[in-house]
């Protein structure tokens, strides 16, 4: 076989050698393989060989070589090698000899190694000092790294693994050079309960040939005898226990550590981090305590384990970090403590304690909802004790309002009673504070000055009708004890017309914590705030729970009281004087909307018809159709009712003269938002002025056709009306161009 080393031996040839390579290659004679080549001939010899190990690589060499002096050397070498790694390389030596090898199979290439020990740190410096012991029986694992980055997740191979000695040594020999990283696995547990004072788990290291590492060692601290934690028995909320917190509540917790007689720990520290949920609030000097053989070697003792700093939080005592390191939600801001306890030493003969207490906020974020559980975990230096409070249960209040109204008919005029019920749901537990009903009477309603009222169950704090006809109660505490409010207000029924209606709705709004926590509560995260209602936030929903109740004007009530369909004409071929239009009888412009009945050759605009205290005055339309307003507006789905006079003022006949002589698909189009709303007659009837039928709803887009007709010279008015009923069959672009509608038509 040829080979060819990936390293540049130095080769001292003699007469005769013999070489048998081990872990690291040597020669039972002068020739020594080095990384740099030299030669102490003046010889020039080159060597080409291939090996392909499959493990460890054993060779057995025997080489005859002579050396005239400027000599010719001839080198004889039988070689087995077995060996996972293949290493290629061709390495040059100044001498006037050649050199010729001739193996079986393979030559050694040049290995390196890695190792150290893994020890037990017991005054936690990360330095192995004189007198602390290793740790047997600790696996380690060794892992190629080709990109040399640190992570062998995606390119990485398991080179080997090893277990600790009794006296904690390893060493992972006869490996090639390039780049490994060393892991500390502990796959037989036996550092369960310590922590890495060296900081360098997982370990990167890279070797050359014939390298011999050994400064992967590892030191792992036994910390303080136990580390508890706990959350205080101190509660915000009456309702709550310390377990169930609501959002924007402060919490307590409660860190203890003991250390054993003599104990001495160097660059102590202890790390506690939160769920994503909470945030680090607060702490008082006054509650850390220490027993009297502690001491530390923090300038200002132990109280200086209470020196946050909200302006460079990674500067202060404790330290505060987002959690994961490295985070851009704002969310995990003030979720990692780290506190400094500098260089502890226990000088006293028993076991002294540490105490430390701080607080956290429950925060305002999106994730914090009803029945989720908090918790948090405090670990010393590096890893060490993991140790948790007990969870916390986050409760919210859920409020619910419900409307309804004295009677659900109702002609103007008529008293109507509004009453709100205000309750928690089922899904609430927790007490809702700040609870604020708003209703504003719409302008259909005449609120009833000092009618509002508490009727039973939960007593405001405030029913305030100042701001009439925006109506406010108000609650500091709504109880969550399974006990509703009743609230009352009365209002007068306004104008409306025949068929139409009128609503009100009364909303509620709640938070989670009395008084104000609107604004941050911790400088370490701007959620550390209550949940109220603020519309646009996705988050503060505590609100915009609603009630409508609706009143109705119904067509049949019409009728009883009287009203007529509106008098669309005036005397037949006779001059009628008309006073000044009034301003509250003004028409609505509705743009460019008009009119066309191409059977009957006419074309109109369309203005808007207020209804009034005496119905729908159409005396002032002229030439144009009245949109009666209340019912549904041209061309929106519904039934609009449209009037036309038969007769002019001026005598002449109207526009709606000929409306009888309409039949059964004859078209009327509506001209609106560059569109034809094509709609045809499905009837033309005659009815009495006081038949409100042709008013009545409908949910398809319908549109009715009203004129006079018989007039009654006796009385000087019309008996009957004209009432064509045409339904919308096609909408097409005023261009003429493509049927846009495709709809099931009655």
């Amino acid at each position: 076989a040829t080979s060819t080393p990936t390293n540049t031996p130095t080769s001292t040839a003699t007469s005769t050698a013999t070489s048998t390579p081990t872990a690291t290659p040597t020669s039972t004679a002068t020739a020594t393989p080095t990384s740099t080549p030299t030669s102490t001939a003046a010889a020039t010899a080159t060597s080409t060989a291939t090996s392909t190990p499959t493990a460890t690589p054993t060779s057995t060499a025997t080489a005859t070589a002579t050396n005239t002096g400027t000599a010719t050397a001839t080198a004889t070498a039988t070689a087995t090698t077995t060996a996972t790694p293949t290493v290629t390389a061709t390495p040059t030596v100044t001498a006037t000899a050649t050199v010729t090898s001739t193996p079986t199979a393979t030559t050694d290439p040049l290995l390196a190694s890695i190792g150290d020990t893994v020890w037990l740190d017991e005054n936690g410096d990360g330095v192995e000092d004189l007198g602390e012991s290793g740790i047997g029986n600790v696996t380690v694992e060794l892992w190629t790294d080709p990109d040399g980055n640190g992570d062998v997740t995606l390119d990485g191979v398991l080179y080997g693994t090893l277990t600790t000695d009794p006296t904690g040594n390893y060493d992972f020999i006869n490996i090639p050079a390039g780049n490994y990283v060393v892991f500390v696995t502990d796959d037989n547990n036996e550092l369960d309960g310590l922590g890495l004072t060296t900081n360098n788990v997982p370990l990167s290291v890279t070797v050359v040939a014939g390298q011999d590492y050994n400064d992967a060692d590892f030191g792992y601290d036994p910390g303080p005898v136990s580390i508890t934690k706990q959350l205080l028995p101190v509660d915000e909320l009456a309702n709550t226990t310390p377990d169930r917190v609501a959002i924007g509540e402060i919490a307590e917790y409660q860190v203890t550590l003991t250390f054993a007689a003599g104990a001495q720990h160097a660059a102590a520290s202890i790390t506690d981090t939160l769920d994503r949920g909470l945030a680090f609030m607060d702490c008082d000097p006054a509650d850390i305590s220490a027993d009297a053989g502690l001491t530390t070697t923090l300038a200002g003792g132990f109280a200086d384990l209470c020196t946050p700093d909200d302006v460079t939080p990674a500067n202060g005592n404790p330290a505060i970090f987002e959690f994961p390191l490295g985070s851009a939600d704002l969310e995990d801001e003030g979720r990692r403590m780290v506190w400094d306890l500098g260089d502890v030493e226990n000088t006293s003969g028993v076991d002294q304690t540490l105490t430390i207490v701080y607080r956290v906020i429950v925060l305002d974020i999106v994730d914090n909802v009803r029945g989720d559980t908090l918790n948090n975990d405090v670990f010393w230096g590096n890893e060490i004790g993991h140790q948790s409070a007990a969870e916390v249960l986050i409760v919210e209040p859920e409020l619910d309002i419900v409307k309804s109204v004295s009677q659900d008919e109702a002609a103007p005029g008529d008293l109507l009673t509004f009453r709100l019920v205000i309750f928690h749901t089922g899904a609430s537990n927790q007490d809702a504070f700040e609870a604020i009903v708003n209703d504003e009477v719409e302008p259909e309603f005449t609120y009833v000055p000092g009618s509002l009222r508490y009727i039973s169950g939960q007593i405001p704090t405030l029913l305030d009708d100042t701001n009439a006809p925006d109506l406010r109660v108000v609650w500091d505490t709504f109880l969550d004890n399974g006990v509703n409010a009743v609230i009352e207000f009365d209002v007068i029924m306004g104008v409306i017309p025949p068929g139409g209606s009128a609503s009100n709705t009364g909303y509620v709004e709640w938070s989670s914590f009395p008084g104000d926590r609107t604004t941050p509560q911790s400088p370490w995260n701007e959620y550390s705030t209550e949940r109220w209602y603020d519309p646009p936030d996705p988050v503060d929903v505590y609100g915009g729970i609603s009630s409508t109740s609706v009143v109705t004007f119904s067509t049949d009530l019409a009728a009883e009281e009287g009203i007529p369909l509106p008098q669309t004409g005036f005397a037949p071929e006779a001059i009628t004087e008309l006073p000044v239009q009034p301003e509250y009888l003004n028409y609505t412009d509705l743009g460019d909307i008009w009119l066309e009945i191409p059977s009957l050759g006419v074309q109109m605009s369309i203005v808007g018809v207020p209804y009034t205290s005496e119905g729908w005055i159409v005396d002032y339309l002229n030439g144009q159709a009245g949109y009666l307003e209340g019912t549904a507006f041209p061309t929106l789905p519904g039934n609009t009712a449209i009037t036309g006079h038969v007769w002019n003022a001026d005598g002449t006949p109207g526009i709606f003269y000929n409306l009888r002589d309409l039949r059964y698909g004859d078209q009327v189009v509506i001209h609106a938002y560059g569109q034809q709303y094509v709609y045809e007659i499905r009837t033309n009837n005659y009815v009495r002025a006081t038949n409100l039928n042709a008013l009545g709803h409908e949910d398809y887009n319908w549109v009715t056709l009203i004129t006079c007709d018989g007039y009654n010279e006796a009385t000087g008015a019309y008996d009957l009306r004209t009432v064509a009923r045409a339904v919308l069959v096609d909408v097409l672009p005023e261009s003429g161009a493509v049927n846009t509608t495709a709809s099931i038509l009655p």
